[in-house]
């Protein structure tokens, strides 16, 4: 994934306003692309909590989850892991009035849209 790639991604989700592409095994901020520019501590945040919440065994199942949702009054993020590459993850900042299951539903669907240049080399 390129940070080209990675702001077609929040452009093709209106919903999400920052889009955060991390190193969970790492805990590095990989890319970031946003309406606002967020501060580092900010981005690192979210990819913190992306590697605590993607890391976690699913009770009972002894599998680790592929995505986290959260919503409240202000906003909602999503959370998932990047197909094909389970050490990295993405994480979406939503609106208030965004929808979080269609949200995660819509950033998988623009992930497997995108063009994947070191694909083609």
């Amino acid at each position: 994934m390129t940070p080209d790639t990675l702001a077609r991604l929040r452009r093709a989700v209106p919903a999400c306003s920052l889009v955060v592409w991390a190193d969970i095994d790492k805990g590095t901020v990989l890319a970031a692309d946003g309406d606002l520019a967020y501060p580092q501590e900010h981005l690192d945040a979210l990819g913190a909590c992306a590697a605590q919440l993607l890391e976690v065994a699913a009770p009972g199942s002894g599998r680790q989850p592929d995505s986290a949702l959260f919503a409240g009054p202000t906003g909602c993020r999503v959370f998932f892991r990047v197909p094909g590459a389970p050490a990295e993850a993405i994480c979406c900042l939503g609106g208030p009035v965004a929808d979080p299951p269609a949200l995660l539903d819509r950033l998988r669907g623009a992930l497997a849209a995108a063009p994947h240049p070191e694909a083609a080399a």
